[in-house]
C-alpha cells in the first residue's frame, strides 16, 4: 500500500510540475500575440516645464492642472516626447519634450 501511495504521490507531483495532459495539449494552440503600443499616455504634474528639445534646453511653457501629455518619443536623457493636452482635451503644445519624473503612466495604445 505505501507504493502506491509513494507512487501516486510521484504522479501528482509531475502534474504539478508540468501540468495535466490536458493543459498542455491546450497551451500548444496558437496564442493572440500582444499589440505593441505606439503612443502612451500619462498624467503630468501641474506647473512643470515643457522643452523644445529632448536634453531639458528651451523651456516652452508649463503643464496645465489635470492635463496629460500623449507620449510618441523618448530620449536617452529621461525626456519623453508627445502632445500636450488639457483636461477637457485641448492640446496646447505640439510635439514638445517634459522630463520623465514629471509624469506618471496611464495607459498605451
Amino acid at each position: 500500500m505505501r507504493k502506491n501511495g509513494q507512487l501516486l504521490s510521484a504522479v501528482a507531483a509531475v502534474f504539478a510540475l508540468f501540468g495535466t495532459p490536458a493543459i498542455a495539449a491546450a497551451s500548444t494552440a496558437p496564442q493572440a500575440a500582444p499589440i505593441p503600443c505606439s503612443t502612451w499616455q500619462y498624467n503630468v504634474d501641474y506647473n512643470k516645464p515643457i522643452y523644445s528639445s529632448g536634453a531639458g534646453l528651451d523651456e516652452v511653457g508649463r503643464s496645465v492642472n489635470g492635463g496629460f501629455v500623449n507620449v510618441v518619443g523618448f530620449s536617452d536623457t529621461g525626456y519623453r516626447y508627445g502632445n500636450f493636452y488639457t483636461a477637457s482635451g485641448q492640446r496646447y503644445q505640439t510635439e514638445k519634450w517634459i522630463h520623465v519624473t514629471h509624469i506618471h503612466y496611464v495607459r498605451c495604445w
